[in-house]
């Protein structure tokens, strides 16, 4: 995939490029290939983790690569700060990664592992910044949870489903939040998917308001 993504991109030699959901430089990678010898390319992430990951796999392109820990939302006042006023590509690969949904103390994945189940509900892209899903799970108040659910994670149960969150708090764990939201779903509903996936329209939600 990441060479289809490349492809349909385009990057040429001496382009500018965004990559504004740098993840661990896969796509950052094929891209530098392309603009080289005097292309450069501005790898944005929230994740420290990635940030680091990235710059050890980009560590032969440091002259063409500008690696900044921020929000691909913000690329106009990043740029320029960096006094670029003009780019030839922007790529935004949306949604988590698989390192970030395998790391357990992150809290990204609904799946049943006995490991992940004891996972703190964090769920933050920046674990150094913001507020974490925990926060929000243990202090909105129902009606907002309701809304929350309903509006980015297109939750039909949704209600009650915020209804057993705010009954059993305080929520700590993954596991806390999977027993809430089976609580607040019929059998019917969860029979049809496997491996948790009943619960990815309320982590897609969290997700998403944890990370702005």
């Amino acid at each position: 995939m990441p060479y289809e993504v490349v492809k349909y991109l385009g990057p040429q030699p001496g382009d500018i490029i965004v990559d504004g959901t740098l993840g661990g430089g896969g796509h950052a990678g094929l891209i530098l290939e392309r603009i080289l010898p005097k292309g450069i390319l501005v790898g944005i992430d929230q994740d420290k983790e990635a940030i680091e990951a990235a710059e050890k796999k980009l560590s032969g392109f440091k002259k063409n690569t500008k690696v900044i820990q921020g929000n691909f939302k913000d690329i106009g006042k990043i740029l320029t700060e960096l006094k670029i006023d003009q780019v030839d590509g922007i790529l935004l690969d949306l949604g988590i990664s698989m390192h970030q949904i395998l790391t357990p103390e992150r809290g990204f994945g609904f799946y049943p592992s006995p490991e992940n189940l004891k996972s703190p509900l964090d769920m933050r892209m920046n674990t150094e910044t913001g507020i974490t899903a925990a926060d929000i799970l243990n202090t909105w108040k129902e009606r907002d949870l309701t809304e929350l659910f309903f509006k980015l994670g297109d939750e039909k149960y949704s209600r009650s489903i915020a209804m057993q969150i705010v009954r059993r708090r305080p929520l700590e764990t993954v596991g806390d939040l999977l027993e809430a939201i089976k609580a607040g779903t019929p059998p019917s509903y969860r029979a049809k998917s496997l491996k948790n996936k009943w619960a990815a329209n309320v982590f897609r939600a969290l997700r998403m308001e944890v990370n702005n």
